[in-house]
């Protein structure tokens, strides 16, 4: 799993390019951060179109160049800005996503549970016909295997303190 994402790079004119890494997952940014993004990447696609179509056209290449500087000056400060605004969205979100973590450790654990009882009972079954109850003498791979899963999960951290270093 990797927790990188999607690179994509901004050129105003007159600037170098601006390399930013967007998550693939584009709802995880703030919302407004998003909205001033999709503006940023309108009006570079814009422009672009606009050399594309007619390179002798200087009046529509500065005016969509100009939509360009603007939308990403904006993108800038609304980033400054909203500092603290994102390190909240992020820090809320990230207690979210711990706790269906957690929740989900939760459910893993039970369901290896009770898959752990049926192959014991399978095997009872299988090997000892007529015993009632679970012969904790497993012969099967299965069980073994399950052992061991139970064992990892019980021993799996939770998620790290967002502000841990």
């Amino acid at each position: 799993m990797t927790f990188n994402g999607q690179p994509i790079g901004i050129t105003p004119p007159l600037h170098a390019t601006h390399d930013i890494e967007i998550p693939h997952d584009r709802s995880t940014l703030p919302p407004r951060i998003l909205e001033a993004l999709d503006a940023a990447l309108t009006a570079q696609e814009a422009h672009r179109k606009a050399f594309a179509k007619k390179s002798d056209n200087r009046a529509a290449i500065e005016e969509t160049g100009q939509a360009l500087t603007q939308a990403w000056n904006h993108l800038q400060d609304l980033a400054h800005s909203t500092t603290e605004t994102s390190k909240q969205h992020h820090r809320e979100a990230y207690a979210y996503a711990a706790r269906r973590l957690e929740r989900a450790l939760e459910e893993a654990k039970a369901a290896v549970h009770l898959l752990g009882t049926h192959a014991l009972l399978h095997d009872t079954a299988a090997n000892a016909p007529g015993r009632i109850g679970i012969d904790r003498k497993s012969r099967t791979k299965a069980v073994a295997k399950l052992r061991c899963l139970a064992s990892d999960l019980d021993t799996l951290a939770p998620a790290p303190a967002i502000d841990e270093q």
